[in-house]
């Protein structure tokens, strides 16, 4: 139960403004990057993805652990974020950038390999 400005107790908990915005723009940006990924696996073949350990799990037919394992890690950034985000604002705003981040390069370097695929 949590306190509110006028002294009454309120039974329902409010999620921080800054975990849902980093909820929605990491959700979206790990989103992008895991459909451009599938799609890329589809048309070309896991020998396109850059990241080693992710080439090899995919090599192996084992797409839904990595599925799994990208929510996860957006779980996770969500959870560090509204943990810190009172206490170390910049630390909260540091992980939320670099999981935005990592979401949109990774989409954009799959959309490039889609563009002009690797033939091998």
């Amino acid at each position: 139960m949590w306190a509110r400005d006028d002294g009454a107790v309120s039974r329902h908990f409010r999620v921080p403004h800054a975990a849902v915005a980093v909820l929605l723009a990491a959700g979206a940006a790990q989103a992008a990057d895991a459909v451009t990924f599938l799609r890329m696996v589809r048309d070309i073949g896991p020998v396109a993805e850059a990241n080693p350990l992710v080439a090899a799990l995919a090599h192996g037919d084992q797409l839904l652990p990595l599925m799994i394992a990208k929510a996860g890690l957006v779980s996770l950034v969500v959870g560090v974020v509204a943990l810190a985000a009172a206490r170390y604002p910049l630390v909260a705003a540091v992980v939320a950038t670099l999981a935005v981040g990592a979401g949109l390069v990774g989409a954009w370097s799959n959309v490039l390999v889609l563009l002009n695929p690797i033939r091998g």
